[in-house]
């Protein structure tokens, strides 16, 4: 893998781990905007309530065109095929309990979860580009309806 290559539409398709959830949608659409065919990678396809509004993205008249591909966080070697050709990985996909684990659980699981994702990209024998971000993880806790998140909002139970 070289980190420092860029990549354009040209260079083939790219997954978007968590692509159901909000940042991971919005990164989706972002790529295809940019003319990228974009593997959106969740856990189940069969649930339209969690990728219809990643496949309507093809109706829009965008450059670039999404592809469903299935993918669980806690499954090791479950994304090889979605990053099989894959020029990049955005790998934006985590797994929240909402405090139903104990915090070691959640902790631990982050790192199992993030290095099932890495073996898959190894394997995948053409990425370029491999982006990790974080989204949830770096922000407190859940907050009620309405509330807006501010620079003192950021997680500090690290």
């Amino acid at each position: 893998m070289e980190s420092s290559t860029a990549i354009s539409p040209a260079s083939g398709p790219v997954a978007v781990t968590g692509a159901s959830g909000y940042i991971g949608s919005w990164t989706v659409r972002d790529l295809v905007e940019q003319g990228y065919h974009v593997r959106a990678c969740v856990r189940d396809v069969s649930k339209p309530e969690k990728v219809a509004h990643l496949t309507a993205m093809d109706e829009l008249g965008l450059r670039g065109t999404v592809e469903l591909a299935e993918g669980d966080l806690g499954r090791p070697g479950s994304y090889d095929e979605a990053f099989r050709g894959c020029a990049a990985v955005f790998h934006v996909g985590a797994a929240i309990g909402f405090n139903r684990e104990a915090p070691r659980e959640v902790f631990d699981s982050c790192f199992t979860e993030v290095q099932h994702v890495i073996d898959s990209a190894r394997k995948s024998g053409s990425l370029r580009r491999f982006v990790f971000t974080s989204s949830f993880a770096a922000v407190a806790h859940p907050r009620p309806a309405g509330y807006v998140f501010t620079e003192r909002d950021w997680c500090t139970d690290n």
